[in-house]
């Protein structure tokens, strides 16, 4: 035993995310130098989680014309599938501004809404409803209510 790792998975896994970094910051260094800025690693972990939590290529072309990287940057680290789902919906066919984004999150827009206390499969349901047909449905029309709300 001596010599050997105590906890062998975390000394592995230790070595892969410092494997993983290496390429990453590799990569960043090749790619600045044949394209210049906005490839530093930071940036790429940010494009890797975008691709991580994005997969689906049509939704990225539809709300990639209308939203920014910066709405991207906030909508990319949120945990819950879901309320990424809501928030993306309705920077998208509400037309907020990151600055506005950054408030809905911060009231917990999502949390209070009536339709986040629903099962997820109406809730998902309700998102592609949105997404198809671009109207607030009651259930997400509370949005409406804090946006007309003093301070908002």
């Amino acid at each position: 035993m001596a010599g050997r790792p105590a906890h062998p998975q975390r000394s592995a896994a230790r070595r892969t995310g410092e494997y993983g970094e290496l390429i990453v910051s590799t990569l960043a260094r090749q790619l600045e130098a044949d394209y210049g800025r906005g490839f530093s690693s930071k940036n790429l972990r940010h494009m890797l989680r975008f691709a991580e939590v994005y997969p689906d290529q049509d939704i990225v072309y539809a709300v990639s014309r209308q939203l920014a990287w910066s709405h991207f940057l906030e909508l990319i680290y949120l945990k819950d599938p879901l309320q990424r789902d809501f928030y993306t919906q309705m920077c998208s066919q509400e037309r907020w501004s990151v600055r506005r984004l950054r408030e809905r999150k911060n009231i917990l827009l999502f949390e209070r809404t009536a339709l986040s206390r629903q099962p997820e499969e109406l809730l998902a349901t309700e998102l592609a409803n949105l997404r198809q047909s671009g109207e607030v449905t009651p259930p997400l029309a509370c949005e409406k209510a804090a946006d007309n709300a003093p301070g908002a």
